[in-house]
């Protein structure tokens, strides 16, 4: 009984996320500005992001990875790497702090509006 309902509770908690990614991709494709200035942004955003995830340490750069792009959950992460929940949350802060420091402030200034008219 505890396994039925613990796959029970997989299946809803990945068809709820992939409901909101399937919305949010939506939203991304329906509202991203299209004019030229706004792509190249975009474009220098994802390459700084990707800059900045190539300068982590490998760890680092497996959980932001396995966070950002697989989506996994912390838990999901911690048991996959065989480290602890807090151990995932400090890589995933840290991370983000590279990314953030790392990105240009024009880069990041522009990226923030675009997110603003995109969400609004």
């Amino acid at each position: 009984t505890s396994v039925r309902y613990k796959c029970i509770n997989y299946i809803e908690r990945n068809i709820t996320r992939r409901d909101y990614l399937l919305l949010l991709t939506e939203v991304q494709i329906n509202n991203f500005p299209t004019n030229p200035e706004s792509k190249l942004i975009w474009k220098e955003m994802q390459e700084s992001i990707g800059k900045a995830v190539s300068s982590m340490p490998p760890k680092m750069q497996e959980v932001y990875k396995l966070s950002r792009l697989e989506h996994l959950s912390h838990k999901e992460i911690a048991e996959y790497m065989s480290i602890s929940v807090e151990t995932v949350k400090k890589h995933i802060h840290h991370a983000l702090n590279v990314i953030r420091t790392d990105m240009p402030s024009n880069i990041y200034n522009s990226a923030a509006i675009i997110i603003f008219f995109c969400v609004c």
